[in-house]
């Protein structure tokens, strides 16, 4: 059988792009992870969002029934909008102090929440560290609030699943 690439319904932290690409190449998809966001954040954070999208939206998901690129696109552009929104629901309810409805993609928003303030704190150090190169008096009040938010996130995660 031959061998394609396609976005992880498995291996899915958020649109299953980097757990496709695991399984593509038989890696461990934590490992594409981790080099995705390194490639992200040393590029500038925008282009590396922007690729990680444009991917989703043109590699087919896996299992997908769709008979052209055409169809496939919209079926991934609904994909995009449906984990979006479950991911939003599951930031709402990690603040509003409310338990997040029970699905099969509760541990998948969890999961994206911990990576989502593990990525500002990481933001905020590099933009404290290019800071002390260029002072200036208000240099650290946003990579502080960086920093400050990823950790009310984790913060609150980790608190709502003991």
């Amino acid at each position: 059988m031959e061998k394609k690439l396609h976005r992880s319904r498995r291996n899915r932290v958020f649109l299953g792009v980097c757990g496709g690409l695991g399984e593509f190449f038989n890696l461990d998809p934590v490992l594409i992870r981790v080099i995705v966001v390194i490639i992200t954040l040393c590029t500038g954070v925008f282009p590396g969002l922007l690729t990680y999208f444009i991917i989703a939206m043109i590699v087919p998901l896996e299992g997908s029934t769709a008979a052209n690129p055409e169809q496939s696109f919209h079926e991934n552009v609904a994909d995009i909008k449906d984990s979006s929104i479950k991911l939003g629901k599951g930031i709402r309810s990690t603040f509003e102090n409310q338990p997040p409805h029970k699905t099969n993609t509760d541990n998948s928003a969890v999961t994206g929440l911990i990576i989502l303030g593990t990525v500002l704190i990481a933001l905020g150090a590099i933009f404290i560290v290019e800071q002390i190169f260029h002072w200036s008096r208000w240099a650290f009040t946003f990579p502080a609030l960086l920093v400050l938010a990823g950790l009310v996130i984790i913060l609150v995660v980790l608190a709502r699943r003991r």
